[in-house]
């Protein structure tokens, strides 16, 4: 376990252990050095004055005084007060000042920020400790959010509330000097600075203190060692000066971060440019940069305009204020409309418009409109037509023709199974396969034939082939990687065979007019147009389909007069019987409600709005009407409901909440949606890349850009804190993080990105040892869910497909990059790699293997747990804990309590049983810890258990601002474990908590109080919490 900083000093003060301050000076000096050298601009100056720092350090722990703050932070105030004082000395100070007043605040000079700094550490100097602390960790020494939350003890939350102050109190300081920067800027250049690592010499220096001192020969008041300022570097002898240089250029090209290096802009003679403003420049994001995932070799330095423009480059021409359209129509090779193509218009040359996209009317007419004045590259897709695309497109132009031409073909006959005719007229649907989304339809000619044009080879598919009278039949899985044309696709229809069932409520009384349809996907909860397995239930709730084809399906249930549909248990139709006596239990209901109106910031109604509801395995989606009004009806069956209101489609936001049933003016608030703005460049010559892709991670698509200057612009952000990610051909993916303020645009993020190199490797079978043709392997961080494995556009284009032996191919990976890879073929566990150094010539090898199975039997009370959600969450994997990796799967228990996971990889897991409106917002009620063994079953019987509440109120609280009970348990990996929202009056209620201790804490602000609760099966316990 690494020793605290206080442990090291107890350790040299007491015992004079070198190896102690030898770790100190490792873990600190980088920052001291960079702190001496922003204010003293002198390579030598700063070594000394990191030495004395180390020496006062040292001679302050012989005398058994203590440092009362945390280190780093008493470390860099100590460097700032020292280097200042060096200044001082030598007048230098005195002359910036005056020039600096000589000159407008609008009107820096480029080298200028290399004056501001002094000033920078200076206000970062006088903080108050609690805010010191963070700034100095995170951005001087490089450490992450929550390994400073860790050290301090202190929530992460708390972390970057007290960075974001922390940032903004230094801004003020400086404006109160005349400096003027925005908060984005100093958040961007506190991270370029923390870049430069001590020299060898100094930390060699440092060591050396170290030793003499423990030998007694460091006496108070004893002068630094001193350290040449010519050192030898492979046998030529350098200044330390261009030493320092050379580990600038070194960083940039191993981390493909963006570093200001003043030494190649900066010029005595440079004449000042003025710097113009922008209508917001990047945000707070930048203090983010440093955390858990950010400004690795894979990733990016969002750079504010402010320090492109001082880099040397020119300030970009801005957009017209005056907003044009593109018309024009789109057809087929034969000339025809094409209708409802989706056409973009993307941004290019030197106009940063926003994206535009619409699709064509019953003529193949298109309109863009709300476009800058300038050039832009228009794309028109449909899938089962084609892609066409026209470049330079100027806005204001009004007759843009586009052809769709194929890109990739399926083709193939549908056929009588019995008769062995062809069928013509028959409808054949192109769905994907991962979702069985529908991407083209077609009939099939008088010869049965049937062609697909027009598909992304980049996906797998399937064909769904339906004619009246027959069962409606899927065919395999059809993989168009790489493949242009694939004929002979062929589907055979046969008569099928019928379900006979009931629908039931929960006190077993048939329920009449529901209707419903059955599903090939187990999670879709949604109609499927393409499915004629459609029945309404009689008064008594049976009911009966025909022409079903043999295969695994989920009926839904949509309940009468509402928009309500539950999924239930999944059954196998057999290929040569009847299915009889099919019982479905619905929790559904028709009473209970949740009513409200949605509207924007200052109060207009938003309509058209999508509302998506869910509760426990069923749910449903509706729009707001024209005054922005909603009405959810049929949920009398369950307590709360998970409601999130999309605005995305008519330009705002979103917002989630957990409701309770039966509630009345449940009103939602959106904001406008955010925009952003910027360039894309080569990390290393800094030159635009001209063609590339840029996507908002975790939820938005990848655009293409093609721009001379490298610039892009992305609008309809709907959340203020999005992944910014880019990638091109050639070089490797890179993402940042971004803080997107609603209504508003972020402009000047550079996006800088490195050359990639090739990873190669073999997956093989953990039995045989042989390669596993067709399996998978990706890069990955963060999370992974196991449903993801059969989603085809979670792999997307950094995936790459082993061949007949096993081998595989990842391009476009950054040099010296810890990667981590993932491989998975159906009816195996997935297998993991984490770590691996991407270096030219490493090989990886992935095993396959069975895996494990999780399985059991669960009760409440003394009946079966009906649709109960067991989440699987694996914790640590054999001989590895890996950071920031969560692997999830899932499973609902069946009318008979039972649920089962397979393909389990081995390692440690939680398993929790939730019940309630979804995973998310659910009461936990079982949980425990479980070892997973490859090849081997686990059997469970679970009892719920029986959970509590706590209620209780928040007194002493400041007025108009929002208090926030967090209930945190040591038993359980999530933290917090619940989290609510004080009422006014600071009352509050949380309940579903299981038996156990917790940790209630009381958050408002960055203040906070908190208390142990012992909480007993089934107990309600008042809690009191006072600031």
């Amino acid at each position: 376990m690494r020793a605290s900083d206080a442990a090291l000093l107890d350790r040299w003060a007491g015992q004079r252990d070198a190896e102690a301050f030898a770790e100190l000076v490792a873990r600190h000096s980088s920052m001291v050095y960079a702190t001496c050298k922003r204010i003293l601009h002198n390579d030598a100056d700063a070594q000394d004055v990191a030495q004395e720092c180390f020496i006062g350090l040292a001679q302050l722990a012989s005398r058994g005084s203590r440092v009362r703050s945390s280190l780093n932070g008493w470390l860099h105030t100590a460097a700032t007060h020292r280097a200042l004082d060096r200044l001082k000395t030598e007048k230098r100070r005195r002359r910036w000042e005056t020039k600096f007043a000589e000159e407008t605040p609008g009107n820096l000079e480029p080298g200028s920020f290399d004056d501001v700094q002094e000033h920078v550490d200076e206000a970062i100097a006088s903080l108050a400790q609690k805010l010191r602390e963070p700034i100095v960790s995170h951005f001087l020494e490089g450490q992450s959010h929550q390994a400073i939350a860790d050290t301090l003890g202190i929530p992460r939350r708390t972390v970057t509330s007290r960075i974001t102050k922390g940032i903004e109190e230094v801004r003020k300081a400086l404006k109160r000097r005349g400096i003027p920067i925005t908060t984005s800027a100093l958040a961007s250049l506190l991270t370029v600075e923390a870049a430069e690592a001590a020299p060898a010499a100094l930390t060699a220096a440092l060591g050396r203190i170290a030793l003499t001192a423990g030998h007694g020969a460091l006496a108070s008041g004893s002068a630094a060692p001193h350290i040449s300022t010519f050192v030898s570097l492979g046998g030529v002898i350098m200044s330390a000066k261009k030493i320092a240089a050379c580990i600038v250029v070194v960083l940039a090209l191993a981390a493909g971060v963006y570093v200001l290096p003043r030494a190649l802009h900066r010029s005595a003679e440079t004449t000042p440019r003025e710097v113009a403003p922008s209508s917001r420049q990047t945000t707070d994001t930048q203090a983010e940069a440093r955390d858990d995932e950010s400004l690795g070799p894979d990733q990016v330095a969002a750079v504010p305009a402010e320090l492109e423009k001082l880099s040397g480059d020119e300030s970009a021409e801005e957009a017209s204020d005056t907003l044009l359209s593109i018309a024009g129509h789109v057809v087929d090779p034969d000339g025809g409309p094409v209708v409802g193509t989706a056409v973009t218009a993307k941004a290019s040359g030197d106009v940063l418009g926003a994206v535009a996209e619409t699709l064509t009317d019953s003529g193949g007419r298109f309109e863009l409109s709300g476009l800058s004045a300038g050039a832009y590259a228009i794309e028109a897709f449909k899938a089962g037509h084609g892609l066409g695309r026209a470049a330079n497109v100027q806005a204001g132009s009004t007759d843009v023709g586009i052809t769709l031409e194929a890109v990739g073909r399926i083709s193939g006959h549908i056929y009588n199974q019995a008769r062995g005719e062809a069928l013509a007229g028959a409808k054949v649907y192109l769905l994907l396969e991962s979702s069985y989304r529908i991407q083209a339809e077609t009939s099939s000619d008088a010869q049965g034939a049937y062609l697909f044009g027009g598909i992304k080879p980049t996906w797998v598919y399937v064909l769904r082939a339906a004619y009246d009278g027959l069962a409606t039949t899927d065919s395999e899985p059809i993989s168009m990687r790489n493949v242009e044309d694939m004929p002979g696709v062929d589907v055979y229809l046969g008569e099928g065979h019928t379900l006979s069932g009931k629908v039931l409520d929960l006190i077993g009384s048939g329920v009449g007019d529901a209707q419903v349809f059955l599903s090939r996907y187990d999670e879709h909860l949604s109609w499927d147009p393409t499915s004629n397995l459609v029945a309404t239930t009689r008064r008594d709730g049976s009911f009966s389909i025909s022409h079903i084809a043999a295969g695994k399906y989920w009926p839904n249930v949509l309940m009468p007069d509402t928009m309500n549909i539950e999924l239930a248990d999944g059954f196998t139709m057999p290929a040569d019987s009847d299915l009889h006596d099919l019982i479905i239990v619905t929790t559904l209901g028709q009473d209970g409600f949740v009513s409200g109106v949605v509207t924007d910031s200052e109060g207009n109604p938003i309509p058209n709005v999508i509302i998506d509801y869910v509760s426990g395995p069923s749910g449903g989606s509706i729009r707001t009407k024209d005054d922005g009004s909603y009405l959810l009806k049929g949920l009398d069956n369950v307590q709360a409901v998970h409601i999130e209101v999309k605005g995305g489609r008519v330009g705002y936001g979103r917002e989630t909440r957990v409701v309770p049933v039966n509630s009345e003016n449940v009103d939602f608030i959106l904001a406008k949606n955010g925009a952003v703005k910027g360039r894309v460049v080569d990390g290393v010559t800094r030159e635009a890349i001209q063609k590339f892709e840029v996507a908002c991670g975790g939820w938005g698509t990848w655009r293409e850009f093609k721009s001379p200057d490298g610039t892009f612009a992305i609008d309809g952000i709907e959340f203020e804190e999005i992944t910014l990610e880019a990638r091109a051909e050639g070089y490797a993916y890179a993402k940042t993080p971004l803080i997107v303020p609603p209504g508003e645009t972020v402009e000047g993020v550079t996006i800088a990105l490195l050359k990639g190199i090739e990873l190669t490797g073999t997956v093989i079978d953990a039995g045989s040892g042989e390669g596993v043709p067709d399996a998978r392997v990706k890069p990955f961080d963060g999370w992974i869910r196991t449903d993801a494995f059969d989603y085809e556009p979670w792999w997307g284009p950094r995936a790459a497909i082993a061949d007949a032996q096993g081998r595989f191919r990842l391009g476009d990976i950054s040099p010296g990059q810890a990667v981590n890879l993932v491989a998975y073929h159906k009816g195996c566990a997935a297998a993991f790699l984490m770590g691996v150094a991407a270096e030219p010539g490493v090989e990886v090898t992935l095993e396959l293997g069975s895996g494990g199975v999780l399985r059991g039997v669960a009760y409440d009370g003394s009946e079966p747990l009906v649709n109960g959600i067991f989440l699987v969450k694996l914790h640590s994997l054999p001989a590895s804990t890996p950071e920031s990796f969560e692997y999830m799967a899932r499973a609902i228990s069946t009318a008979s309590g039972e649920f089962e996971v397979a393909n389990l990889p081995e390692g440690r897991y939680t398993v929790a049983c939730v019940r309630g409106v979804n995973e998310r917002n659910a009461d936990i009620a079982w949980f425990d810890w479980v070892e997973i063994s490859a090849g081997q079953a686990l059997e469970l019987e679970v009892q719920l258990a029986t959970t509590g509440s706590l209620i209780g109120q928040v007194t002493g609280s400041s007025e108009n601002t929002p208090v926030d009970v967090h209930v945190i348990s040591p038993t359980l990996p999530e933290e917090p474990y619940y989290s609510v929202r004080c009422e006014e009056d600071g009352r509050f209620e949380i309940t579903g908590l299981l038996a156990g201790t917790y940790t209630v804490r009381a958050q408002q602000g960055e203040a906070e109080v908190e208390r142990a609760v012992v909480l007993s099966p089934g107990e309600e316990r008042d809690v009191a919490l006072g600031f």
